[in-house]
């Protein structure tokens, strides 16, 4: 057989080794490689997704907490401002008691003691005794306190003794003042409506005026405020409470937004009051009244 004979024959062997070796050969490896790939690829896809989730997350708790701070710092803030503004109270309050002026029972002068050979002074006996003449010892006087004269004037005797509070009155005051000072604002008008019906015109009667007006006033309840402050004014006008109470009213007309007769109170507080506490904090009104344009 020649050659050309014999290449069909080895085309046919060819061919069948081919295919024999292709069924033969191991395509599982190929197979797995590119499961992997995929799983290492979709493993990265899940975990960029899960880590943009939790930055999104993070990022929205950050922006809570960032607010619940804001918050709990606004609270703070108000929680200090009332804090002074009931130690500025307390202090007022401290002040005004301790600047109160307080009845001194008058010092008499003790009686002299007649002694022998010494005249007794008096407006009938000028001259000194005679030297011959012995003088009686006068009697040993007893140790007590000295009494005021009686005024023979029927109109003085029967005027009261007004410098010296009487016992109820004070402890009603203190026990209004009291229910003021721990923020129990109703109760303490209560209090303070009480000792003014018992006492209308007591010595404490002006302070429980003022003080009614103030815890009004703390409570922005301005109408009723303002009364009590204008009673102060009219009933007790020698007090030392009527520059506060004028201060307030202007600060409560100020409140209503009647910005014409605020200035008008805030600058008779600085003529009337000049120097005082009033007036720097009149002035001081004055001043953001005249930045904020009123």
């Amino acid at each position: 057989m020649s050659i050309l004979d014999r290449k069909p024959v080895y085309a046919l062997l060819l061919a069948a080794a081919f295919s024999q070796s292709a069924i033969a050969a191991p395509v599982e490896p190929v197979t797995n490689n590119g499961l992997e790939v995929r799983m290492q690829r979709l493993e990265r896809v899940l975990e960029s997704s899960a880590l943009l989730n939790m930055r999104s997350s993070l990022q929205q708790l950050q922006s809570e907490v960032q607010q619940l701070r804001g918050d709990l710092e606004q609270q703070n803030f108000e929680l200090e401002r009332l804090k002074k503004r009931q130690q500025e109270l307390y202090l007022d309050i401290d002040r005004r008691l301790q600047a109160r002026p307080t009845a001194v029972a008058p010092t008499l002068p003790t009686p002299p003691v007649a002694r022998p050979g010494m005249p007794m002074i008096g407006p009938s006996l000028t001259q000194p005794a005679s030297p011959s003449v012995a003088q009686p010892m006068a009697p040993a006087l007893p140790m007590t306190t000295p009494q005021p004269a009686l005024s023979t004037n029927p109109s003085m005797a029967l005027q009261p003794q007004a410098t010296v509070p009487s016992q109820g009155e004070q402890i009603a005051y203190q026990r209004a003042f009291g229910l003021l000072k721990e923020g129990n604002y109703r109760q303490a008008i209560g209090a303070f409506t009480s000792q003014l019906n018992a006492f209308p015109r007591g010595n404490y009667a002006d302070n429980a005026r003022y003080w009614m007006g103030e815890a009004y006033y703390v409570m922005r309840d301005f109408t009723p405020a303002l009364a009590e402050f204008s009673k102060v004014q009219s009933e007790f006008p020698s007090s030392a409470k009527v520059a506060d109470a004028t201060l307030k009213i202007g600060y409560i007309r100020y409140e209503l937004k009647e910005y014409d007769e605020a200035r008008r109170v805030l600058d008779s507080v600085k003529s009337r009051y000049p120097g005082s506490r009033s007036a720097r904090l009149a002035d001081k009104r004055l001043q953001q009244m005249l930045r904020e344009g009123r």
